[in-house]
């Protein structure tokens, strides 16, 4: 079993606006027990962003990111030291226009490269997800289905949003899990995002399948959340046809921010049914 490594840059919180109308999906099934995955820790600095490929990069990473003392991975070897991850976490109020007008949990990032090689930027989740709880595909709409998350508990008692694969466990059959990848080229950057729509309910990868970090369940006194964004080297057998990144691609990695604060009815707000006001013609 191959298990990421994480790398975490600062963040910065702001309110934007957003909306979307849409219902939620879900299923249970068993768990299995809990599975650690090491980690590799390195700060770098936020912009607000769009969600299209950016110019030719001018950043580079945060001179001052360090790994975390814990980590089993080889700081050496990791895309962390060419990529300055920088995303920018916030809560989507209603927009005019909608007649149904949910909140969010949104990040809006890019990500610029210095690397040598291209390198595969994960996009939303697996097409056809083997999960627990809510689909993830339920909580956006149908035509940004690369702004779909996962949405699970931290070994920290955060609430994590993450677009990503997960180690198959030992003996299970994940199929054809993988997650659809933007290649990046050397010196170019690009941007993206993710959504959650509140109230927010568990988004989990099959437990029975696959191996996911700390409680998995949205812990109930959470006060902080986090995104986490999955990027790989090309591996040898790269179909430039259909660029994906699979449990078992080497060298994934997890880019993550750092918490952001949530609200404190994230898991009890009522969904906003109420159209929202026009706004008011000038004299």
């Amino acid at each position: 079993m191959t298990a990421s490594s994480l790398v975490r840059p600062r963040l910065g919180v702001t309110v934007c606006i957003a909306a979307a109308a849409l219902g939620l999906a879900g299923c249970v099934q068993s768990a299995a027990p809990d599975v650690e995955v090491p980690s590799t820790v390195v700060t770098a600095t936020p912009q607000p962003t769009g969600s299209e490929e950016t110019a030719t990069a001018s950043t580079g990473p945060d001179p001052g990111a360090t790994p975390d003392p814990g980590a089993t991975a080889d700081p050496a070897s990791s895309l962390a030291g060419s990529l300055a991850f920088d995303p920018w976490l916030s809560l989507g109020a209603p927009g005019v226009g909608y007649i149904f007008g949910p909140e969010w949990l949104m990040v809006s990032w890019t990500l610029n490269s210095t690397a040598e090689e291209p390198v595969l930027v994960a996009r939303g989740v697996p097409r056809r997800p083997q999960f627990e709880g809510v689909d993830p595909h339920s909580m956006v709409l149908p035509d940004q289905r690369d702004q779909a998350v996962w949405a699970f508990g931290t070994p920290e008692g955060r609430v994590r949003l993450s677009q990503q694969t997960f180690p198959v466990l030992d003996d299970a059959d994940g199929g054809s899990y993988a997650v659809a990848a933007t290649v990046l080229d050397p010196g170019r950057g690009l941007g993206g995002g993710g959504q959650a729509i509140l109230p927010l309910e568990a988004a989990i990868p099959d437990r029975t399948l696959f191996a996911v970090p700390g409680p998995a369940d949205l812990p109930e006194q959470a006060t902080e959340w986090e995104f986490c964004l999955q990027v790989a080297p090309l591996p040898d057998d790269f179909d430039p046809a259909a660029p994906v990144i699979t449990p078992d691609t080497p060298g994934a990695e997890l880019l993550c921010s750092e918490p952001a604060s949530l609200p404190a009815d994230w898991a009890t707000r009522p969904a906003n049914t109420a159209p929202p006001t026009a706004p008011s013609s000038g004299s």
